[in-house]
């Protein structure tokens, strides 16, 4: 663990430059204890893949000040597990089907088969709202990212950058690889809690039809399925 100085109003606290769930569950003991505390000063913490920044306010807490507390607490065990969610793809939806077959040499079924056997982390949130960043994806699917993004990717659109999996919150630009569509909704600007999948969280995708992903998209109460976790 180490801990730096991140401009004049932040710092990081830095662990193995890896990606790896037990890396990650350090890092999410750290934020959890910082949530806990309620360390005067610290105005947000944000957790990714092996690291947590803190931000604080300099007119009331300094970089010393946080670094001997965080060092105080190196203990912290990484103990925290996440909630598992059942998440639906229409995989008929694939705007990449044929870059994934072309490239892996794979049917679209057995492609299909690969993504849905594994549950995926949800290392970090970002680049828009909601966006989550998930891993780790089987090597024989992985596709780098595309080297000209599209102009716009649909909303719920699940794709693939190398190890990582991620689904788009909104419609935006996007270069990753596109092999379906959720009809949830994983951004929810109007609910008390905007984000119902957190960091930390794991996700199993299954598929499902056009038409029930048309019937799902209709139902305003749809919740995805928490099969595991806490």
């Amino acid at each position: 663990m180490e801990v730096k100085r991140f401009g004049d109003q932040a710092c990081i606290i830095g662990f193995e430059e890896i990606v790896s769930t037990r890396v990650h569950h350090r890092v999410m003991s750290f934020y959890r204890y910082f949530v806990s505390y309620k360390m005067d000063g610290i105005t947000d913490l944000i957790p990714s893949y092996n690291a947590l920044t803190i931000v604080f306010d300099p007119m009331i807490t300094h970089f010393e000040k946080l670094k001997k507390e965080i060092e105080k607490v190196s203990y912290v065990e990484a103990d925290h597990v996440g909630r598992t969610f059942s998440m639906p793809v229409c995989y008929e939806n694939a705007i990449d089907q044929d870059a994934f077959c072309d490239a892996t040499g794979l049917s679209w079924h057995e492609i299909v088969d690969i993504h849905t056997s594994n549950s995926y982390h949800v290392y970090m949130v970002g680049f828009l709202p909601g966006f989550l960043y998930m891993g780790e994806v089987d090597k024989a699917i992985q596709l780098p990212r595309k080297k000209i993004p599209r102009k716009k990717v649909e909303a719920g659109s699940v794709g693939i950058a190398g190890a990582q999996t991620g689904v788009y919150p909104i419609a935006s630009p996007g270069g990753w690889n596109i092999l379906g569509r959720t009809p949830v909704s994983i951004f929810q600007p109007a609910a008390k809690n905007p984000f119902p999948i957190e960091v930390g969280d794991k996700i199993i995708f299954y598929p499902i039809s056009k038409n029930d992903f048309q019937t799902i998209s209709a139902d305003k109460g749809f919740r995805m399925e928490v099969v595991g976790g806490v």
